[in-house]
């Protein structure tokens, strides 16, 4: 039967997705009787759906096609077919290969080619320009074309335009890998575009251990990848897909309930006691979601109160089947606390704050008392921002551009109230930039603020932000409700990019619905574009960050290393620093809440998708 099924999988005359069909059916019955070839399925259906992603022309065809094929699950199936067998290394590998399938494809269009040019510069600039032409394809829209090219055996309805943009992808693809080919007979080139193996991909971990959460059917676990060193197995038999969504959706329901109480009342107490803990410091250089706010606010209102025992106790949940083993494992290694650790959450943990967790009890610390947490989407992007971070220049003072749109006063549940004082603290800081420059309410155009981040390394901004059905729709909402969307910021190249600040909603919400695993959202857009350290947030933002600008409430000073301090002395003290995790005093069930509300995305140094 498994021949059979193999045979199927390389059938020139079946279509892309039946021969996808086959590989899925031979890697779940390989895996279900733990055949010797569970690994092998695994590994050519993942590339049986990289070869139906070729042939569809742009990004937004491309994630329609992945929802499609309901093949939404496929990497992390990978991943514990692989854990169960006992390869560590080749799990990491295939999850690696599953996810970001489309930031992957288009970040081929953009390697670095430094190297080559100085052995062979017209191969370079044959390189460059077909991958131009595809990326500029790749990021087209997608108006006018119906279905996918690989969603049927038949095809999809065709169109003059689709026709077109598939005549372009095959011509120009079929240019390209004639080029690559010709790029692999050089020695130092071999391997160019194969997916990366282990022994590089743990290299990402090099400013600290990277957990991988895996989460399957049929069993989920933590993968702790430290550099140059084998991944860790860390089993946890309790968390379930189920039991996280149910997590997730009561915690989505507990925050919609909050921000419905501040839509209603600008000035309610649940600023000063609740909320407060939920927002963050302003992380200039070194991100951290690890810094706390005083949370000895000594009103609030019922209904905070409510709210406040409940987060507590999903933060428990959270903390005992996925977390605190976790935890146990990086003390029992002897990884070094309060130093920095990097996330790396799939399916519906994404939408849960783990970096929270914790027992919320009297000497019992939570995670955020133990490590400094950071998220990044997939190990391949955090090596490459190691990579630029090591290559790149990191003296001297930087840009800063300020994007700041508060909108129609008279709009009540639209108007962000706040945003002129935010800007107003950004303003404060601005002789500590070598340039600095604000776009402010009927400034902040898309053509100026697109015109602008090619000029400027850092940018902060608060506004409205929006995840639309149509994923490479959703957008920044800046003046006179024009719209920044994410396929406009995909297609930017920002040589200067370092570091974003999101004061807005819904940057970090990804399509967990479709195709989670591609992780989809302006946030990744950012990244994408060059932004490697970034913060943001994954549901509705307070839009009340300039207190926590203004006054981060008692808490020390905090120092990164020398090169962090000669960029903005000043600003530092609202950094929280992997040596310096504030500590509150606590009782029983008052142990200060983690601002979790926020993300820090960063990829890596930092900086996380």
């Amino acid at each position: 039967m498994f021949a059979l099924l193999e045979r199927a999988t390389t059938l020139r005359t079946a279509s892309a997705q039946d021969r996808l069909t086959a590989t899925g059916d031979w890697a779940t019955a390989a895996r279900q009787r733990q055949h010797p070839t569970t690994i092998s399925a695994y590994s050519h259906t993942l590339a049986l759906l990289d070869l139906c992603l070729t042939a569809t022309p742009t990004a937004e065809l491309q994630h329609k096609l992945l929802v499609e094929l309901d093949r939404r699950s496929i990497a992390c199936e990978a991943c514990a077919a692989a854990i169960e067998l006992g390869d560590l290394e080749v799990a990491v590998e295939l999850l690696e290969r599953g996810r970001g399938l489309l930031w992957a494809r288009l970040t081929r269009f953009r390697h670095p080619l430094d190297d080559l040019k100085a052995v062979n510069p017209d191969l370079a600039r044959s390189f460059e320009e077909s991958s131009r032409e595809l990326e500029e394809l790749a990021t087209s829209s997608s108006e006018g074309a119906v279905g996918t090219a690989a969603a049927s055996s038949s095809g999809p309805m065709s169109t003059p335009r689709f026709d077109k943009q598939l005549h372009t992808l095959h011509t120009t693809s079929e240019r390209l890998h004639k080029v690559v080919e010709e790029m692999r007979r050089i020695p130092r080139f071999a391997n160019f575009l194969d997916a990366v193996p282990y022994t590089d991909l743990c290299k990402a971990a090099a400013t600290g251990p990277t957990i991988i959460v895996n989460i399957c059917e049929f069993r989920s676990d933590a993968l702790i990848i430290r550099h140059d060193c084998p991944p860790l197995l860390v089993p946890l038999p309790a968390a379930t897909p189920s039991a996280l969504v149910k997590l997730s959706a009561a915690l989505t329901n507990h925050l919609e309930e909050i921000h419905s109480a501040l839509d209603e009342d600008a000035s309610s107490p649940v600023e000063d006691g609740f909320l407060a803990s939920f927002l963050s410091w302003f992380p200039w250089t070194w991100i951290s979601t690890n810094t706390l706010l005083n949370y000895a606010a000594p009103q609030q209102t019922a209904s905070a109160s409510v709210h406040d025992k409940e987060i507590r106790r999903l933060l428990r949940t959270l903390w005992d089947i996925v977390v605190e083993p976790i935890a146990n494992k990086l003390i029992e290694v002897g990884v070094q606390q309060h130093s920095r650790v990097w996330w790396y959450p799939t399916g519906v943990l994404c939408r849960l704050p783990l970096h929270a967790a914790g027992p919320y009890k009297r000497s019992q610390p939570g995670f955020h008392e133990l490590y400094v947490s950071s998220y990044t989407t997939t190990l391949s992007r955090a090596l490459s921002c190691v990579d630029d971070d090591t290559t790149a220049g990191n003296d001297g003072l930087r840009n800063m551009l300020l994007v700041s749109v508060a909108g129609d006063p008279s709009a009540k549940h639209k108007y962000l109230k706040t945003a002129a004082a935010e800007a107003d603290v950004i303003r404060h800081f601005s002789d500590s930039f070598a340039l600095f420059l604000a776009l402010c309410d009927d400034a902040a155009s898309p053509q100026a603020v697109l015109a602008h981040l090619h000029e400027y390394s850092w940018a902060h901004f608060t506004c409205h932000g929006h995840q639309n059905p149509s994923l490479f729709d959703s957008s920044f909402e800046l003046h006179g409700e024009e719209y920044l969307r994410l396929i406009n910021i995909v297609r930017s190249r920002l040589p200067n990019a370092e570091l974003a600040f999101l004061s807005a909603c819904n940057t970090a919400t990804g399509d967990f619905e479709g195709a989670p695993d591609e992780v989809i959202h302006l946030a990744a857009a950012m990244q994408f574009c060059g932004f490697h350290q970034e913060k943001t947030y994954f549901s509705r933002a307070p839009h009340r960050s300039s207190r926590a600008l203004r006054d981060p409430t008692g808490a020390p000073e905090h120092r990164e290393p020398s090169r962090v301090a000669r960029v903005v002395p000043i600003s530092l003290r609202a950094l929280g620093s992997p040596a310096e995790v504030p500590r509150t005093p606590s009782s029983d069930d008052n142990r200060p809440l983690l601002p979790f509300y926020s993300w820090d995305l960063s990829c890596t140094y930092e900086s996380s998708l």
